[in-house]
C-alpha cells in the first residue's frame, strides 16, 4: 500500500523558497517532503514542500490531512531524491491529484 511508503511524520524545521527568498519554517517532515501551515500569503493553508529544493508543490491545501494525502499520492510519481530545482518534474498526474484534492477534480 502506498501509505506505508511514508514513514511517521515528525516535527522539524526546514527551509522553503518563494518569490520573497528563503525562510525557515517549522512543520512536519517525512521522507523528501515537509508540510507547514503558511499564513503569510493571500491564500493561507497547508503547504507541501520538497525538502531537497525547498520549493512548494502546488497551492496550499485546506487541511493537514489533505496535504498528507497529496504527499502519499505523489510519492511514487518521481525519484524525489534526484529532483533538479531548475527542472522539477512536470508530471500532469501531480496537477490532477492536486486539483482533485483541492477542488474535487474541477478546474475552476
Amino acid at each position: 500500500m502506498v501509505r506505508n511508503l511514508m514513514g511517521e511524520w515528525a516535527e522539524n524545521s526546514f527551509d522553503v523558497w518563494s518569490v520573497d527568498g528563503s525562510r525557515t519554517v517549522t512543520g512536519l517532515v517525512s521522507g523528501p517532503f515537509g508540510i507547514h501551515f503558511d499564513d503569510l500569503r493571500d491564500s493561507s493553508g497547508w503547504r507541501v514542500t520538497h525538502l531537497g529544493t525547498g520549493l512548494f508543490i502546488w497551492e496550499p491545501f485546506k487541511s493537514l490531512e489533505i496535504a498528507k494525502e497529496f504527499v502519499v499520492r505523489i510519492l511514487p510519481l518521481a525519484d524525489w531524491d534526484k529532483v533538479d530545482p531548475d527542472r522539477p518534474p512536470a508530471i500532469l498526474e501531480i496537477n490532477e491529484i492536486a486539483e482533485e484534492l483541492t477542488h474535487g477534480g474541477l478546474f475552476l
